[in-house]
């Protein structure tokens, strides 16, 4: 779609409607469920993300769309962008989830209390807010693990430890000084990272902040197994995870129901 702005927000070129109705065009033909608008300095001025967006919903009302000025507002597109990204891919899967656990908890309880659900910084968001920003969500599961190891070393211990979060599928360290855990502000997200650095190689970055755990070792329900070439891999599936890392694929990993390799269930 052709716009531009300038770093104080002024409009260079206007938005164009007919760009925009092209790129809606392309997207509704190959059937794309969702989609990340970022646009040049969106951040000081992003009134034509919204705009994007409306074109978008009028044409295929079913697509997830997460703008940049929304998700994550701030200087630097590069991040504001990868960001983004990352909260579209997941936003289809996420939402679909978390309204499965609204109706379920409706349906079977008929309680009345908002549900929230844990962030990747140790905090907590209502429901409908966790759908709009999933990628708030990716390390809930350790976050959480660590809260709730801050909260006993504040009542049990001293209030400085190391800590390991050991899981199905990945044993992770982290640290908490003062009873409160580290968080680090941004991550690379299927890339390594130490105390907040993303590590290089492959990777998306998320400037959103996780609480800072680095992956040590393989979790309690890691499979290891042995592949065509005789060869011992571990991972990347996990006995009982639901959902699990991945589903096998023509990568190597083992599929279900295959008798030609060996699995077992691996401690770290």
């Amino acid at each position: 779609m052709r716009e531009r702005r300038g770093h104080d927000g002024s409009v260079i070129v206007p938005l164009d409607a007919a760009s925009v109705q092209r790129a809606v065009a392309a997207i509704g033909e190959r059937g794309i469920r969702a989609v990340a608008v970022g646009l040049l300095h969106a951040d000081v001025d992003g009134a034509h993300e919204p705009r994007d967006r409306a074109a978008l919903h009028e044409a295929l009302p079913e697509c997830e769309v997460s703008l940049s000025s929304e998700i994550d507002p701030q200087y630097r597109e590069y991040e504001r962008f990868s960001t983004t990204v990352v909260n579209a891919a997941l936003a289809p899967i996420v939402r679909a989830y978390l309204g499965r656990v609204a109706r379920g908890r409706g349906a079977r309880s008929g309680c009345g209390r908002p549900i929230f659900v844990m962030r990747s910084d140790g905090g907590m968001a209502a429901l409908k807010l966790a759908s709009r920003r999933p990628a708030t969500l990716i390390e809930s599961g350790p976050a959480s693990g660590v809260i709730g190891a801050a909260y006993l070393g504040r009542r049990c211990w001293d209030r400085e430890r190391p800590l390991v979060r050991h899981g199905r599928t990945t044993a992770k360290a982290g640290t908490i000084f003062d009873g409160t855990p580290q968080v680090t502000p941004r991550s690379k997200r299927r890339g390594r990272r130490t105390a907040g650095a993303p590590s290089k190689g492959a990777g998306t970055r998320c400037a959103f902040p996780f609480v800072d755990l680095a992956e040590v070792s393989a979790g309690g329900g890691t499979i290891a197994w042995i592949d065509a070439a005789a060869t011992l891999r571990v991972g990347p599936l996990s006995a009982g995870a639901d959902p699990g890392p991945r589903p096998a694929t023509a990568r190597g990993e083992p599929a279900d129901g295959d008798t030609t390799r060996t699995w077992c269930c691996c401690g770290a």
